[in-house]
């Protein structure tokens, strides 16, 4: 949870009402709405970017790309918007994980290797050694075919989104409390 700080007059004005009147309800979905997109802007230059200890750099651009904010939603009394991704690996990053993960089989290549590697089977037979009908496996030189299997894999708290949006919090301050006197002043809501 983010704290935002309103000024003291909307503050004022907050206490004066007891409640939102929905001029000032739309007035605060409009500024969240604006101040998400600045906010996704900042999480994407200042995140997403550049390497550092709590931030991540570019490999694909898929997560950075894919950071939106929601629409802001008006309830009974309440403003609620969010700012999220769709990649499976954004919480790991943001959140943190440790714990088991499956790994899918893939090759991989080596760097010697003949042009091409065969397996064959070799019995012991009357004292001597046979070769009997060899089974062989032929794989280009210097590839490996690695099974599928378990790690363990560690990566630390990023909170790209958290953080992104706590730097930015004193600007939503300002955005919602410049939409809640504004409503103040003209409560038909009309811009």
């Amino acid at each position: 949870m983010i704290s935002i700080q309103l000024t003291s007059n909307a503050e004022q004005i907050v206490r004066q009402l007891g409640q939102f009147p929905a001029a000032s309800l739309r007035g605060i979905a409009r500024a969240m709405d604006l101040e998400n997109e600045l906010t996704v802007g900042h999480i994407q230059a200042a995140k997403l970017s550049q390497r550092g200890p709590l931030t991540l750099g570019v490999v694909t651009n898929r997560l950075r790309s894919s950071i939106r904010p929601s629409a802001a939603v008006v309830e009974v009394n309440a403003v609620s918007s969010s700012i999220g991704s769709n990649v499976a690996y954004a919480a790991a990053h943001e959140f943190g994980f440790d714990g088991q993960v499956q790994v899918r089989s893939f090759t991989r290549k080596n760097p010697r290797g003949n042009l091409f590697s065969a397996a064959a089977t070799v019995s012991l037979k009357d004292g001597r050694i046979s070769r009997a009908k060899a089974k062989v496996k032929q794989t280009a030189a210097g590839i490996s075919i690695v099974r599928a299997h378990q790690r363990h894999m560690k990566l630390p708290e990023r909170a790209f989104i958290r953080t992104g949006i706590e730097e930015r919090a004193k600007a939503y301050g300002v955005s919602i409390s410049a939409a809640i006197e504004g409503a103040w002043k003209n409560p038909e809501g009309a811009p």
